[in-house]
């Protein structure tokens, strides 16, 4: 095993490492993984037993090819990914990687072009992609990450071979919380098994956080819809976080309301609120919330400078308007 690797990464990257050691690498791979696992780790690794000149499934560490990767200064190693957090991947970054794709290896071996954040391209830029995957240069390897192939081109995912990081379980990562001196909430640990590296940012995601963006929200919803300015700045100083709660309490809130059981849901030592929430928003209301919700949390990550606060504000305003008797 691996111990540079996240526990959760060693199932991909034993495949890798057979597919390596059969000699049938193919020239692109697409990484499904939400940035959170930590993908960056698993590719890098990639690309250095691509480049190392004395193994085929785990780099030495000892080679010129590896001392210069280390260094920072490979010259057949390009990374492509957004300048600014949020954007686009322009179009001349693109043809600048194709030019490297083209070029003969400065030491004699392969060369590794690796695509962070591909979900990210912008339509000239992915055309650009795609006419080099189409018909790829010998000796370079393309490696791509997203988070979801459904952001992509199909015609792009088509020409990858793709990899899909495992949902991460509850008890793997309560167990590596531990390691790393967290003594992770259950509810926290179910909600960030598809990013546990969150949970390491001790300003964006904390037990006590989490448990007060729920009281707040449980309190709003309950009629007549008092607290609203509570309980926006809450969600506005949670950030991203404290919508993602607010989309996984109403999941389980639709959850109870058709008849799952708790082991099913994300708040799971949340109960109480679940119940109170489901007990004073009708079905239809949930299902119309969860849309709109989806809607927010896609406009705030691609538009920088929008009125968080108001956004959020009209959002919560939508439960008091349709028909919230007890169901």
């Amino acid at each position: 095993m691996n111990t540079a690797l996240y526990p959760w990464q060693q199932g991909v990257w034993q495949q890798w490492q057979t597919v390596l050691a059969s000699g049938t690498w193919p020239h692109a791979i697409l990484l499904a993984a939400e940035s959170g696992t930590g993908r960056g780790v698993l590719t890098r690794q990639l690309a250095e037993v691509l480049l190392c000149q004395n193994s085929e499934t785990q780099a030495c560490g000892l080679c010129h090819s590896c001392s210069l990767l280390k260094a920072g200064t490979h010259p057949d190693y390009h990374q492509v990914a957004p300048a600014e957090a949020g954007k686009q991947i322009g179009v001349d970054a693109v043809r600048q990687a194709n030019r490297w794709a083209m070029e003969t290896s400065q030491l004699g071996g392969c060369r590794v072009i690796e695509i962070q954040y591909a979900n990210r391209l912008g339509e000239a830029a992915a055309n650009a992609v795609l006419k080099t995957l189409e018909e790829p240069p010998a000796g370079c390897f393309y490696l791509l990450t997203t988070d979801s192939t459904d952001m992509l081109l199909p015609t792009i995912v088509s020409r990858c071979m793709v990899w899909r990081q495992p949902e991460v379980s509850a008890e793997v990562l309560e167990q590596w919380g531990y390691g790393q001196g967290l003594a992770l909430h259950s509810d926290l640990a179910r909600l960030y098994r598809h990013s546990p590296l969150k949970l390491l940012d001790d300003a964006g995601v904390s037990a006590e956080t989490h448990q007060e963006v729920l009281r707040l929200v449980n309190q709003y919803l309950q009629p007549p819809y008092l607290g609203m300015t509570e309980c926006v700045k809450a969600l506005e100083k949670a950030g991203a976080e404290g919508l993602y709660w607010c989309h996984c309490l109403l999941m389980d809130v639709l959850k109870y309301q058709q008849g799952v059981g708790c082991d099913y849901w994300f708040h799971q030592e949340a109960q109480q609120t679940v119940v109170a929430v489901a007990q004073h928003v009708n079905t239809h209301v949930v299902i119309a919330q969860l849309t709109a919700l989806q809607q927010l949390q896609s406009a705030l990550s691609l538009h920088t400078g929008l009125n968080q606060s108001l956004m959020i504000a009209q959002w919560l305003t939508e439960f008091s308007k349709g028909d919230v008797s007890v169901s």
